[in-house]
């Protein structure tokens, strides 16, 4: 008997916690198009970088090119990467972790993928 209270306790601890990050959505992993990337600010050490990405998707979780904001923990290396991407030919895609709902979106990652900017 406690056995099966164990696991129904379980059970309704993972639904809690499946339903409760759902409603939460946070950063999540994009497929996108690097539009503009590049520092802002000038006090170097300080001061950060930001991207402006376009999502990759016939249903974009955002209109257009939005701007991110580049911590400046992670500047050169995303930098480099956002400036990798327009600088293939053709223009490769990103993957980059954000939460484009934030009111300050940050990159919280960003991968340079192999696949090109699908050409229209």
């Amino acid at each position: 008997m406690k056995i099966r209270k164990a696991i129904l306790l379980l059970t309704l601890i993972f639904l809690a916690v499946l339903v409760s990050g759902q409603a939460d959505a946070g950063p999540e992993w994009y497929e996108c198009i690097v539009d503009k990337v590049g520092p802002y600010g000038i006090i170097e050490g300080t001061s950060g970088s930001w991207i402006y990405l376009t999502h990759n998707d016939p249903d974009p979780a955002w209109d257009g090119s939005k701007k991110f904001i580049i911590h400046s923990s992670r500047g050169k290396e995303y930098l480099d990467i956002g400036s990798k991407s327009m600088l293939a030919f053709p223009p490769k895609l990103v993957e980059a972790y954000v939460d484009p709902e934030a009111s300050n979106p940050l990159v919280k990652g960003l991968l340079l993928k192999s696949t090109n900017v699908p050409q229209h």
